[in-house]
């Protein structure tokens, strides 16, 4: 083949061109995910305890569900990391289900905490002291937000896994 035939053919499109850093990444976007969702539950793990060992929440219940919400997620998002790290992650539906169910409670905790912040807030018995009362509020404030990236794994899961 001369130099001009060669010139003229069109080039082959390359494999590793940007789709594939596309689809990469795509890939690797539950884990990061997985990890953010990890690193927001320590957060506001570590915010609420002062809270409810100085006994601001009312209901035992809702100190129970802070409890077993979060400490409960930091130990399955810590398996599903380390499962999908070594190369073999769970089942598609076992990811949804712990996305959904983990979305929907700690919506279910962000929404108690701020309850509980709002009645302590406005009652005129008793004032907390300012540093428990913004904990609490920034503990439920940061549960909602980790709320939607645990729907957004959801989306991600049911669309792109």
């Amino acid at each position: 083949m001369s130099q001009q035939q060669q010139q003229q053919q069109p080039a082959a499109p390359s494999k590793s061109g940007g789709g594939g850093a596309r689809s990469a990444f795509l890939a690797k976007l539950p884990l990061i995910l997985r990890v953010a969702e990890l690193c927001l539950t320590i957060i506001v793990l570590g915010l609420v305890i002062d809270p409810i060992n100085a006994r601001l929440q009312h209901n035992v219940n809702h100190s129970a569900l802070t409890y077993v919400t979060y400490a409960g997620y930091i130990l399955i998002n810590c398996v599903l990391i380390i499962s999908e790290a070594t190369g073999e992650p769970l089942p598609k539906t076992a990811n949804l289900l712990f996305a959904f169910v983990g979305g929907v409670l700690f919506v279910a905790t962000g929404a108690l905490l701020i309850h509980d912040w709002r009645t302590l807030n406005y009652t005129m018995h008793y004032h907390p002291p300012k540093m428990y009362m913004d904990m609490m509020i920034a503990s439920g404030i940061i549960g909602i937000f980790t709320s939607l990236l645990f729907f957004a794994d959801v989306v991600i899961t049911v669309r792109y896994a």
